[in-house]
């Protein structure tokens, strides 16, 4: 087993409206070293307030020795239209704030083999630009690509090297609630899984507090085997969207007491 053991992170999505102060503040109270910076207007890091406020925040960041797991953007890759054009200009705030990579999602359609044609299309294109900036995109198991399986086959028809640059997020709760054994999830990322996003989700009540709901947890820490001991876990608490979900502190107690 690894010395250092499972480290825990989580989303700004858990914390809209804070200051940058307060996401630190509330890392040193947890002994949290990991973030997930949420990208886009109103954010800690708006594109809009330009590349030197995005580097401002990177270097306070590093200062006080937390890794950025990712700056999350919206970029869809599989959707229509010139998604390079709007994911490159990210590339930019992803490596002046110093996260590891850029999060996007599938955002495809029901035609499942167009919408994997151009996401593995899209995502050779950004990789490259990536790569030159020092940084990795990361795809979610999301939206029309929810399982593991999924996001690996898109993955797939990437041509090497590109294929080197692109890593996963697995979203716990997408590939669960379509169907996908945990076991399976991790057998289909292999070596492609970048972090792992944790939530609960109940049928009665949606989503949860960590350990109260239906998403099998324990079952999906001892799929990844002794790579558990080494991966980050990032709660994304959605506070964001669902304003009436108990305070942050309270869901990352529940997740770091599930790590122990």
């Amino acid at each position: 087993m690894s010395a250092r053991g499972p480290r825990l992170a989580y989303s700004t999505l858990g914390c809209p409206g804070d200051s940058l102060e307060r996401v630190i503040t509330r890392c040193r109270a947890f002994g949290i070293t990991g973030l997930e910076l949420r990208c886009g207007p109103g954010e800690i890091v708006d594109p809009a307030a330009g590349l030197e406020r995005s580097r401002h925040i990177g270097s306070i960041l590093r200062e006080e020795g937390l890794t950025i797991l990712a700056l999350c953007t919206r970029v869809r890759v599989c959707a229509k239209g010139d998604v390079p054009g709007e994911a490159l200009p990210l590339f930019e705030h992803t490596r002046a704030v110093g996260a590891t990579g850029m999060r996007v999602f599938p955002g495809g359609d029901a035609d499942v083999d167009s919408s994997d044609a151009r996401g593995s299309r899209t995502l050779a294109a950004i990789a490259t630009e990536a790569t030159r900036r020092g940084c990795r995109v990361l795809l979610e198991t999301h939206d029309s690509h929810p399982r593991g399986a999924d996001v690996a086959r898109i993955i797939d028809r990437i041509p090497a090297p590109d294929r080197d640059e692109v890593g996963v997020i697995w979203d716990v709760l997408h590939p669960w609630r379509a169907g996908e054994e945990p076991a399976d999830t991790a057998a289909a990322l292999g070596g492609l899984l970048d972090y792992v996003q944790i939530k609960d989700w109940s049928s009665s009540a949606g989503l949860c507090l960590p350990g109260e709901g239906e998403v099998p947890l324990r079952e999906i820490r001892s799929a990844l085997g002794p790579a558990a001991d080494d991966v980050w876990f990032s709660l994304e608490w959605e506070k964001a969207w669902e304003p009436d979900l108990p305070e942050l502190d309270l869901a990352l107690e529940r997740a770091r007491s599930w790590l122990a």
